[in-house]
Order: structure tokens, then C-alpha cells, then sequence
């Protein structure tokens, strides 16, 4: 396989699945809960952890299964301490 198409199967392969928007007010709560989704086995992939202008903090990733079922859980086992688009 030629670079190029390993590049391009790489590219597509980090663009397709659905994402969402982990947010929380400290850093440590959503590394716990990245690491809770991790220890499910629902986390394919995650971004660096940002801070927000209003001194909260939030993550992009990207997850196995349905979006709705997803939320639940988070929902279910943070509850108002992670926020999830």
C-alpha cells in the first residue's frame, strides 16, 4: 500500500464515527469520566482537554454505539457534574 493510501485510509478512518462534546467545570471530573468510558470500552478516541473562557473545561470524542445511549449512561453516572453534546 502506497503512503498516499495509507494517509487517506488513516484520514477517513479518524473523520468517520459520531462525536461528542464532553464539559464540566474542573479537569480532573472529566478525566474521570474519560477514563470510565475508556474502562466500557465506549471511547475510540478523545482530544486534549481545553479550558473554557468561563473556567470550565471541555472534550471532543468519539465513541462505539448510539449517540442516545451514550448520553444516558454519562447522564445516569455523573449527572449534573459532565454535560454532554
Amino acid at each position: 500500500m502506497s503512503k498516499e493510501l495509507l494517509r487517506e485510509y488513516i484520514t477517513g478512518y479518524l473523520n468517520e464515527g459520531k462525536s461528542a462534546t464532553l464539559s464540566g467545570q474542573n479537569q480532573s471530573d472529566i478525566a474521570y469520566a474519560l477514563n470510565w468510558l475508556r474502562l466500557n470500552k465506549l471511547l475510540k478516541n478523545a482530544s486534549e482537554i481545553l479550558p473554557l473562557k468561563n473556567g470550565g473545561h471541555r472534550v471532543v470524542i468519539k465513541f462505539k454505539g448510539d449517540k442516545k445511549s451514550l448520553i444516558n449512561k454519562v447522564k445516569e453516572r455523573f449527572g449534573s457534574f459532565i454535560l454532554i453534546k
